[in-house]
């Protein structure tokens, strides 16, 4: 009886380091997808803001008809493109502000619309400094979430030299602010 009982220990001891190591290594498996995630949005929200960045220096270009016009494209990004994300594995937080961003690109874009439609010919000043401090607003978002994302997965900070462009960005910005609360 006593060896019985050893036995029926043995099993379910076998049957618990089983289950243990089955779950310990999806546990790893899970983490790796994270990481891989991690660098994958990061990366396409760096690369977002690095192109709002542009575009908040952009203060266009005189075309052959006399009309000043932008010379960059306006930054696209569509998180719902990217191949192979598993959303799931994110903070909620995160995850809602990633795939909120193209709403509040089509807002800025509307925004950027408006001001240019009242805005005088040729120079189209308020359009251009709406179109900067839009870009940079949506920028400094994309590069804060870029920055939370890599930390949540233990990541190291960019170096200073990859920051200039932010820090570019957030001085126009503030520019941009202070001199809208002049108009007011």
């Amino acid at each position: 009886m006593e060896s019985a009982i050893f036995g029926l220990i043995g099993v379910a001891f076998g049957a618990y380091l089983s289950a243990f190591k089955e779950r310990w290594a999806e546990l790893r498996r899970e983490d790796k997808e994270t990481e891989y995630l991690t660098v994958q949005i990061s990366s396409e929200l760096e690369l977002f803001a690095a192109r709002c960045a542009g575009v908040v220096k952009d203060d266009g270009k005189v075309d052959e008809d006399g009309l000043r016009k932008p010379q960059l494209p306006d930054p696209k990004f569509d998180p719902m493109q990217l191949e192979g994300v598993d959303w799931k594995v994110l903070p909620v937080d995160s995850m809602y502000e990633i795939l909120d961003i193209p709403f509040k690109l089509e807002i800025a874009n509307q925004h950027i619309a408006s001001a240019f439609g009242i805005s005088s010919a040729p120079e189209f000043k308020e359009g251009f400094e709406e179109r900067q401090r839009q870009y940079a607003d949506l920028g400094s978002t994309a590069w804060r979430l870029a920055v939370g994302l890599r930390r949540q997965a233990g990541f190291r900070e960019r170096a200073g030299e990859e920051w200039a462009s932010y820090t570019s960005m957030q001085k126009r910005r503030q520019q941009l602010r202070r001199a809208k609360g002049n108009e007011s």
